[in-house]
């Protein structure tokens, strides 16, 4: 009876080994699923802020070829009657292509990012 006592006791204690170990495991697993979903919501909000960003550079991109356009034409137009206006116009249409090259790198660089992330998020979510 003894014997047996010890064989049930020796059992149990395995089984109960066991248990904690799933435990643990079950525990740990959770932890992990909680740890991606808080990444994959900071990592749309940063998707969320740089597509935000890439359409505000858009929008600038847009106004400062209007205003190339604009000074363009003023130069021409105002070149029979006053040189120096038209120089001006000319100082002010090159100004606006500088800034034209500026915004098309920062659009190309955050498109970038944004693919980036947008893979990020998909390997998170995968």
């Amino acid at each position: 009876m003894n014997s047996l006592k010890r064989i049930f006791v020796s059992i149990k204690g395995q089984i109960d080994h066991v248990a904690d170990e799933f435990e643990n495991h079950e525990a740990l697993a959770g932890a992990a699923i909680s740890d991606l979903q808080a990444i994959a919501t900071k990592t749309r909000l940063h998707l969320h802020r740089i597509s935000q960003l890439s359409e505000q550079y858009q929008k600038q991109l847009s106004e400062q070829q209007e205003q190339a356009h604009l000074w363009s034409e003023r130069a021409i137009k105002v070149r029979p009657d006053d040189e120096q206006k038209a120089l001006q116009c000319v100082k002010r249409w090159q100004q606006a292509k500088q800034q034209i090259n500026a915004l098309g790198l920062q659009c190309e660089e955050t498109a970038a990012q944004k693919m980036k992330i947008r893979a990020d998020l998909d390997a998170i979510q995968a």
